[in-house]
């Protein structure tokens, strides 16, 4: 059974002939029911029942690394703060009857169309006004909540203030992101009204809740967010900037207003500029070109804005020969640095450069500098897939010699789709017959894995066409070979460390001083051993790429090439550090 029920402006409902006005509350039972298993959905975009249960983040501080980039890009402007402690009290039922009267004496009716036998629905009531549906948002049942929201979306303009009363009032035992989202999806009523809040004088709290329900009101004309792209508070611009952003290509018209903030004062906002012209897409290109050629302040920004739109063949051929110019200037006297590792890379013992490239199907090599190739393997590996289905797999970065060593950065397109295609088993096969074939061209061969997020680390051995050692921390129980002398004094991470029970009694787990102490003190005292991961096993063999420094030799220079996926798909887009 299917319900559907059309929406007006200003949050009247258009009804079928013969409609009957009824109070929200109606609205609120009917949707309690049609929110059951059994009772099929509603269509439209405002009784988005079943879609989905509203946002509920977790609880405490959201905390972000230097290597969160992704999570920045794709998160509003406010995400990144403290939660209110009143959060956590939002799955217990209040009763707000009397309070919530004492602020809101009415509420408007509104028209709704009916369907047959309402009266037979479970969960349905009637008589239920704003301040009655309010209090439901603090129901210790999804259903209840829901309902409440669909019902109080309904209503309109006239459900604005009290339900933004709601989201100021820090004390409330509703879920501040209930009315958050509430206010959201009624759309243009509440755009001003919370743009007033994020002004105000109230607290940090409840202008961080504004500005999260600002980012995301369901406007019917994207201009209202361009026309605040130059208001003074600069999280305000930042917070339009992430709308335009997320709106893709529905914002190009509006694209011209981002270009300001390419040099705005907040080092925040222009990083936003430059995201919201990626998420935009393509159609910016032709824009941000013409300020490339013009003599607007813009112009150095709008390159990184290109490069971050489409990558290298973003770019116009003046713009590829200057940045050809600046690695040329950069490579002189660049020295080893420490990278990040996160990803896989092969090392070979070998100076042959043309035969690694040869070896893994590369072409199209372009000298770059080692802090480029770094950053073209990074932002592959975090966001290769963002606009291009085969980001990850379209480049290599082929180091220079290192100590003797070349190393191999990048995902190339056999363990890409391997990985894809069923488990992470075929990824594992794929190395291992790669390790395995390299050997036999260059005596050795080896891989690493590490993950700057999930503990996964891995690596692999072979030589002379053989594999002597595989370890893979997550799946411990598929090792090839009985350990390696490059393992000896450390423990392997899966294994048992031998710490004796109640070792963090009377630790704050969250002091993250005291516990590091503690667990290097328990350490000494029972000799237990440290755990080794990729990069300490390539150390001992090959090349720690995390501890490159001007003590280590360098011949020749890295290069950044095609696999067979970069020649048939192009380059990932993303701004690279050079």
């Amino acid at each position: 059974m299917v319900h559907t029920i059309g929406a007006g402006k200003g949050g009247t409902r258009r009804a079928d002939p013969g409609r009957t006005d009824r109070p929200p509350a109606e609205i609120a039972g009917l949707a309690t029911y049609l929110a059951t298993d059994t009772a099929g959905f509603i269509t439209g975009a405002t009784y988005d029942i079943n879609g989905g249960v509203l946002m509920r983040p977790p609880q405490g501080e959201t905390r972000t690394t230097k290597h969160s980039h992704l999570a920045e890009r794709h998160s509003p402007p406010t995400a990144h703060h403290q939660t209110s402690t009143t959060d956590s009290r939002h799955y217990r039922m209040f009763s707000l009857r009397r309070d919530l009267r004492r602020l809101f004496r009415t509420s408007a009716p509104f028209s709704v169309s009916r369907p047959p036998d309402l009266a037979c629905c479970p969960g349905y009531r009637v008589g239920v006004g704003i301040p009655e549906l309010i209090e439901q948002l603090a129901a210790p049942e999804m259903e209840a909540r829901q309902a409440a929201g669909a019902a109080l979306v309904a209503a309109g303009a006239a459900a604005v203030g009290p339900v933004l009363a709601v989201l100021c009032n820090e004390a409330s035992p509703v879920y501040w992101g209930d009315p958050a989202n509430v206010l959201r999806r009624i759309g243009d009523p509440a755009f001003d009204p919370v743009l007033d809040v994020i002004l105000s004088t109230g607290t940090e709290e409840v202008r961080r809740r504004a500005r999260w329900t600002f980012g995301g009101i369901e406007v019917s004309d994207l201009t209202r967010y361009a026309e605040v792209l130059a208001h003074p508070d600069s999280s305000i611009r930042d917070t339009a900037a992430f709308v335009l952003q997320n709106a893709g290509s529905a914002a190009l018209p509006m694209a011209p207003a981002l270009v300001p903030l390419l040099t705005d004062a907040d080092e925040d906002v222009c990083q936003r500029a430059v995201w919201a012209f990626a998420g935009i897409g393509p159609g910016v290109i032709p824009l941000l070109r013409r300020v490339r050629r013009s003599t607007a302040p813009q112009r150095r920004q709008a390159l990184t804005a290109l490069a971050e739109v489409g990558g290298w063949d973003a770019l116009d051929a003046a713009d590829q020969r200057l940045v050809e110019r600046l690695i040329a200037v950069k490579l002189r006297d660049e020295k080893p640095a420490s990278m990040h590792l996160c990803g896989g890379w092969y090392a070979l013992p070998t100076k042959d450069q043309g035969a690694v490239l040869e070896a893994f199907g590369l072409s199209d090599a372009m000298t770059v500098t080692m802090r480029l190739g770094e950053s073209a393997w990074n932002s592959d590996h975090h966001g290769g897939t963002l606009g291009h289905e085969h980001g990850r797999c379209s480049r290599t970065y082929v180091s220079p010699v290192l100590d003797g060593w070349t190393l191999v950065f990048g995902d190339p397109p056999g363990s890409a789709h391997s990985a894809s295609a069923e488990t992470e088993s075929g990824r594992r096969q794929y190395i291992r017959r790669r390790c395995a074939e390299l050997s036999g061209v260059f005596g050795a061969a080896h891989w690493y894995g590490e993950s700057c997020g999930d503990g996964w680390t891995a690596w692999c051995l072979a030589e002379h066409g053989r594999i002597i050692r595989c370890y893979d921390v997550f799946e411990p129980e598929d090792q090839v070979g009985n350990g390696h002398a490059a393992e000896d004094g450390y423990r392997l991470p899966h294994e048992d460390g031998g710490f004796p029970e109640g070792w963090i009694d009377g630790i704050d787990v969250s002091d993250t001083a005291a516990l590091q102490e503690r667990y290097e003190q328990v350490k000494r005292d029972f000799a237990i051993p440290d755990v080794c991961h990729a990069a300490d096993i390539a150390g001992r063999l090959s090349v720690d790429p995390s501890e490159l420094d001007e003590r280590t030799s360098v011949l020749g220079h890295g290069v950044l090439a095609l696999t067979a996926c970069g020649r048939r798909y192009g380059t990932p887009r993303g701004a690279l550090h050079i």
